[in-house]
């Protein structure tokens, strides 16, 4: 079973996992049961999680690492340029994520 359901970027790390997501019928106990399903669940809601933290703080190393170098290469206007744009793209972002 598949779920999709919005992801506040506020609770993000807040958020748990549903109490059952799988339903598993085992005739034998040999077979895989539900407690067994949750835990892999968590284990890979856990994963996603992880992986996007990750590339959250790449992308904002990223960004940071080029308006050092614009600051660092280029004269004044060039940095102050940059900058401005990344401040309205992060305004713009708090409002898209509201």
């Amino acid at each position: 079973m598949i779920t999709i359901e919005r992801v506040y970027l506020r609770n993000f790390l807040r958020t748990r996992p549903p109490a059952s997501p799988f339903y598993a019928f085992a005739s034998t106990p040999e077979t895989v049961t539900a407690p067994e399903l949750q835990d892999a669940y968590t284990m890979l809601l856990r994963c996603n999680s992880v992986c996007v933290i990750l590339t959250f703080i790449g992308l904002l190393l990223a960004i940071i690492g080029i308006m050092a170098y614009v600051w660092t290469t280029f004269t004044l206007a060039p940095g102050i340029f940059v900058s401005v744009c990344f401040i309205v793209s992060l305004i713009g972002a708090c409002y898209a994520l509201r």
